[in-house]
């Protein structure tokens, strides 16, 4: 597909049809949905981007874990209000699941008339569903990567464990798992690499031995310095991290243990 020979979306067959399909499923990647065809399309023609040198990636990580921690520091303690949820959805996910979009672009599980009608259970299986989901595509991942994720998850997940117990490191990464993006056709891989790599951890989802005692602060910043430091030992960018996400998604973690 050539946009400097004179080829657009229009011309494609079926193409708006295969966009409404990806915006349907990867709503996060899509700024409208209304419009996702000629984002599908611009996305295309800008192809990959440039890998990032390991300097840029520690510098980016650190750049990000500043801003974040600045951010989580001065944000108003306040509940949000319903209008900030955008009515448009419910979507269902391509393995099943219901889910809605906010208006910063986030993805929620809880319908917008009320943040907390889902119960702990109902999201702790929508997390576990999320990780079988990336594991059952580590095929596309290539071999030498998955690797290499694998052994960095097995350091990480000791070096936790030594310091918070195996509960507490066994919270940290499936906190990981939960807030990672889904891969799509353009992006990195590496989220399904470090599901796998997660999974070889035996008993991940189970166990309640002593650890640590962790606030949900605490759990949220070892999962934003987990995922920050993975992204840049393998050469690329991490993904922007929702601080207030991030915050739920540790709270449910410590709730669920």
């Amino acid at each position: 597909m050539r946009a400097d020979q004179g080829l657009d979306h229009p011309g494609v067959k079926g193409f708006d049809l295969v966009a409404r399909r990806i915006a349907n499923e990867y709503p996060g990647h899509f700024s409208n949905p209304d419009d996702a065809d000629q984002q599908l399309w611009d996305m295309l023609i800008a192809g990959p981007r440039a890998r990032m040198t390991k300097l840029e990636a520690h510098q980016k990580a650190l750049d990000q874990l500043l801003e974040d921690k600045h951010s989580r520091s001065s944000r108003d303690d306040e509940a949000a209000p319903f209008s900030e949820f955008d009515s448009k959805g419910p979507y269902q996910g391509a393995r099943g699941g219901t889910y809605w979009i906010t208006e910063s672009g986030d993805k929620t599980y809880n319908p917008p008339e009320d943040p907390q009608a889902q119960s702990g259970d109902s999201r702790t299986d929508q997390h576990r569903q999320k990780a079988q989901t990336l594991q059952a595509r580590k095929a596309e991942v290539p071999h030498g990567v998955l690797g290499r994720v694998k052994e960095w998850v097995a350091g990480k997940y000791a070096a936790l464990a030594d310091r918070y117990g195996p509960t507490g490191a066994k919270l940290a990464l499936a906190g990981m798992i939960a807030l990672l993006p889904v891969p799509i056709p353009g992006t990195s891989l590496l989220p399904i690499a470090i599901a796998e790599g997660v999974r070889g951890i035996k008993r991940l989802a189970t166990g309640h031995a002593e650890f640590a005692e962790l606030t949900a602060d605490d759990l949220a910043e070892i999962i934003r310095e987990t995922i920050a430091e993975l992204y840049a030992a393998q050469g690329e960018e991490p993904p922007k991290i929702d601080p207030e996400g991030l915050l739920l998604t540790a709270e449910e973690m410590l709730a669920g243990n």
